[in-house]
């Protein structure tokens, strides 16, 4: 008996929304979940109780409890395989830019990088990544406001950017600060880069001086890494301190040879 396949479909991106579009072609069965992405255990058990196999597609949160689970297929791949579609060159691309961004996203300009040595030209990438924030649902005020304050802060001419982007941007999520840090890539090679906005802020680069920058502005919620999420706006004295912060850090990196 031929299987029948129910999709549950979990994040946003380019890659997530071309399955999507094969999948409305196809006619096949499938749920698109919101935020957090919890699919219930009754759920899943009514569903199988209807003869479905389950297929998860970047979910992932699938319980009431929260139990893990990890994605390791391309969503796309994983779509066109199971419903006999043919692979298109486009479809490679978005796949080979799934493989590159969407396992290892907090080392986001390393993979950049990656896509550029496998021969990925500036306009294919540039293309993917707008393709890939419009379907996160960024729209034109979100561009027109990132490239006003990237221009803006590029005014400066420092070997870090200060970009106070003003844009209601609430969430912390690394996927929300891509308007910003997808123009920065190909302007600056180092990203050393503090984004402001009226709700949070976050840094991009040394996980030392993210916490820093975290300390000196008396934050009690902040994640290291390779990027820093603030959960709460910086007040105005304490943005200054870490842009002081900013000054003195980026001279030792210059000093010590580690600005690229």
């Amino acid at each position: 008996m031929e299987k029948k396949y129910y999709f549950v479909i979990g994040a946003k991106n380019v890659v997530i929304a071309e399955a999507v579009k094969v999948l409305e072609e196809k006619g096949a069965a499938f749920r698109q979940l919101d935020p957090p992405y919890i699919f219930t255990q009754d759920e899943v058990i009514d569903l199988q109780m209807q003869g479905y196999t389950l297929v998860y597609l970047g979910v992932t949160y699938r319980s009431e409890n929260k139990e893990y689970m990890q994605i390791t297929d391309s969503p796309l791949y994983k779509v066109l395989q199971l419903t006999g579609s043919e692979f298109s060159i486009t479809d490679r691309q978005y796949m080979a830019m799934d493989y590159y961004l969407g396992k290892f996203r907090f080392d986001w300009a390393a993979n950049l990088r990656k896509l550029i040595a496998a021969g990925w030209s500036k306009e294919e990438i540039v293309r993917l990544q707008r393709q890939n924030r419009e379907a996160l649902g960024f729209d034109e005020e979100a561009e027109n406001t990132a490239q006003k304050a990237v221009d803006q802060a590029l005014s400066g001419k420092t070997d870090f950017l200060v970009v106070e982007w003003n844009y209601k941007n609430e969430s912390t999520d690394f996927e929300n600060w891509l308007p910003i840090l997808d123009r920065i890539f190909w302007i600056q090679n180092f990203v050393n880069v503090l984004i402001i906005t009226p709700h949070n802020a976050a840094y991009y680069g040394y996980g030392r001086i993210a916490a820093q920058i975290g300390s000196c502005a008396s934050l009690t919620s902040c994640s290291g890494g390779n990027l820093a999420q603030f959960l709460y706006p910086l007040a105005e004295n304490d943005k200054c301190r870490a842009v002081d912060l900013l000054k003195t850090e980026t001279a030792l990196l210059r000093k010590n040879g580690l600005l690229w």
